[in-house]
């Protein structure tokens, strides 16, 4: 009985046996797969992107000094023809003493600082160096190694900053003592007049930070101002009621000849020029922009409520406009005839209060510079 079974199985096994054989031989016969090239690695990644533009050259910076040390003693030669002090206009000498009685000058406070001349900036550093990363600096050192913040950190880390620390356009001699009392108020206008400095025509408010310089002077810290403002781009932040101001002081004082000549032997020295000395710029920049809106007006700053619609900012109305134009022409022909006539007297002479009242130090009265205020 199981041989029969054997046999009748036997093919079969047979059959499988042959099919599994075939299956080898067939999977023996089968290629192996490729394998997948390997990529070669991707080159640097700077050699992948393109080189950036070339920044644009910066403005070339004015050829100032090194430090303000040799700054100042070149702008001792530059006012050597005219030592006068910038707000005052107090004689002083080569040493820096100066002559009260050449100014009518009267000390507020402190005696000796009055009797000195300071070095100082009409733009002061804080006001184009206080939002620079140099002035914020922590960790800063100077060319010394030593720790170092504000001014001393941009002198050491900031070549623009040098720049207009140094720059010539920006040192005037001051009274050491009104230097310290402005102490880096902005200029501006202030009401009430308060004469603190003898016949020195400069006020201070301290609670507002702001000072007034004399009216002869206003054109030439309006040239400073826009000189570094246009020389030194986003440096200062002057507001439109600002510039404005700015505008109107350098076309009511026009820059005489001195400062002509001082600031052409700055521009000559450090290769740029002033651009603030041509009457066409002072007039391009005085005139309202066509289809401009008003500058919002800040508290301090608005005229009064009385000014007359159209007249420009500060100025009283036409009718107190022909007054003060009436009394600065009878002022002007007093002065004439007094030249004229050496022994005229004047008008108040027949007062004698008022003479004692308004009279003046002989010396002073001649030595006072035209353009004293």
């Amino acid at each position: 009985m199981f041989w029969f079974r054997f046999h009748a199985i036997a093919p079969w096994l047979v059959v499988l046996g042959m099919a599994s054989c075939d299956a080898k031989e067939a999977e023996s016969e089968t290629p192996p797969k490729a394998t997948k090239p390997v990529p070669p690695p991707p080159p640097p990644k700077q050699d992948r992107e393109p080189s950036p533009e070339p920044a644009a050259p910066a403005k070339p910076l004015p050829k100032t000094h090194a430090s303000l040390p040799a700054a100042i003693e070149a702008a001792q030669t530059l006012w050597a023809d005219a030592r006068r002090s910038f707000l005052c206009g107090c004689p002083f000498r080569a040493d820096g003493r100066v002559n009260h009685a050449g100014c009518g000058y009267a000390a507020r406070a402190d005696d000796e600082a009055a009797k000195r001349i300071a070095w100082t900036h009409l733009v002061p550093p804080l006001e184009f160096g206080g939002d620079r990363k140099c002035w914020m600096a922590s960790g800063c050192k100077d060319a010394e190694g030593k720790s170092a913040t504000g001014v001393q950190c941009c002198v050491a880390t900031d070549p623009e900053f040098v720049a207009m620390y140094t720059d010539l356009h920006n040192l005037v001699p001051m009274i050491e003592e009104v230097a310290n009392d402005r102490a880096g108020a902005r200029f501006g206008e202030i009401d009430g007049e308060d004469r603190l400095y003898g016949r020195c025509d400069f006020e201070v408010d301290t609670e507002q930070g702001v000072a007034e310089p004399p009216p002869a002077r206003r054109g030439d810290v309006a040239r400073a101002y826009l000189y570094m403002d246009a020389t030194y781009p986003g440096a200062l932040s002057l507001s439109p009621l600002e510039r404005r101001r700015l505008a109107t002081w350098a076309a009511e004082d026009p820059p005489d000849e001195s400062e002509r000549a001082r600031a052409q032997a700055i521009s000559a020295a450090q290769g740029v020029p002033n651009p603030w000395l041509t009457d066409e710029a002072i007039g391009a920049a005085a005139a309202p922009t066509p289809g401009a809106e008003p500058a919002e007006e800040d508290a301090d700053t608005a005229p009064p409520a009385d000014v007359e619609p159209g007249t420009p900012e500060g100025k009283a109305p036409a009718a107190d406009d022909a007054k003060a134009d009436d009394a600065k022409a009878k002022d002007a022909k007093a002065k004439d005839a007094k030249a004229k006539d050496p022994k005229a007297k004047d008008p108040k002479a027949k007062d004698p209060k008022a003479q004692a009242k308004d009279a003046e130090p002989k010396d002073a009265k001649a030595d006072a510079p035209d353009d004293a205020g």
